[in-house]
């Protein structure tokens, strides 16, 4: 069980890196740009290690639908989250960018009740009102009547992004491809689509020094290793207990950007923060009914 707590929390401080990093990247090179590198970068690592265990086989019994399925997820779950949440990196605090990004798991519920049919019951809607206060607590700094507009496009664009790994987390629990393969497919997605909309909209920039080491991080460490990190954590040890070492992700971010980026540790992102979680929690608390079962 040791191991499996180790590989977790690996994967939790690599996640951990990615918006503080991201920032410095797109300090000097184009958004899409940006994810197009990280996203090539993490499908050719996961396609030598899917070629080293014999995985891609699997590509074979997959059907015509299935491929319009998993193109459309890696559309959604990969290239559109990460534009919005790029840009929401882009303009606004990396350490308030992951807070308000760490709404997906309330988006999960949200969809869960729509596409996997689950029950909405006051535990759920008490979370999701929870994590929104945390959300607005975070955007206005306590200010509402001030809030800057520059700032609500990016705290706008990080709910946008969370919608859509909402959406993606749901599906993909739906259709349950193998993740091993599903993720290299899904990071191609997201490299051809984000490189086409580079060559239309955005003048290229030379990647060199810091942000090719950047961009190498992300795209081998963040994209590729942390994900195999997490799976494995979660084939071998206990899912719930594993599963909620995620929430440590924006507490380190904040940390790791007050390092990287000499962001200020704001009281108000992190009284946000804790309202996010709380909200999470709520919703993952199984109730005592079903504790006595």
């Amino acid at each position: 069980m040791k191991k499996e707590y180790g590989l977790a929390l690996l994967a939790v401080f690599l996640w951990s890196t990615l918006s503080p990093v991201t920032k410095i990247v797109l300090g000097s090179i184009p958004n899409m740009e940006a994810l197009c590198v990280g996203s090539l970068i993490a499908t050719i690592f996961l396609l030598i290690i899917n070629a080293g265990r014999n995985k891609l086989q699997i590509l074979r019994q997959w059907s015509p639908i299935d491929y319009i399925w998993v193109c459309g997820m890696g559309f959604v779950g990969l290239f559109l989250y990460y534009t919005f949440y790029y840009y929401g990196i882009s303009v606004m605090a990396a350490q308030d960018a992951c807070i308000i990004n760490y709404l997906w798991p309330l988006m999960i519920v949200v969809f869960s009740v729509f596409i996997l049919k689950e029950k909405m019951n006051v535990r759920k809607l008490l979370a999701v009102i929870l994590s929104f206060a945390g959300v607005v607590l975070v955007a206005t700094k306590g200010d509402i009547a001030n809030i800057d507009m520059g700032n609500l496009k990016g705290i706008l664009s990080c709910v946008g992004a969370a919608v859509c790994y909402g959406l993606f987390s749901v599906y993909n629990k739906k259709k349950a491809y193998d993740q091993n393969i599903g993720m290299m497919f899904f990071f191609g997605i997201a490299a051809l689509a984000s490189g086409a909309v580079s060559l239309l909209t955005e003048e290229l920039q030379p990647i060199t020094g810091v942000q090719l080491i950047g961009s190498v991080w992300i795209g081998v460490f963040v994209n590729a290793i942390a994900y195999l990190a997490w799976g494995l954590a979660l084939n071998g040890g206990e899912t719930a207990k594993i599963s909620n070492l995620a929430y440590i992700t924006p507490f380190l971010t904040m940390l790791v950007s007050f390092v990287l980026l000499g962001e200020p540790l704001s009281l108000w992102s992190f009284g946000g923060l804790v309202l996010i979680i709380a909200g999470i929690f709520i919703q993952m608390n199984p109730g005592k009914k079903r504790l006595k079962k």
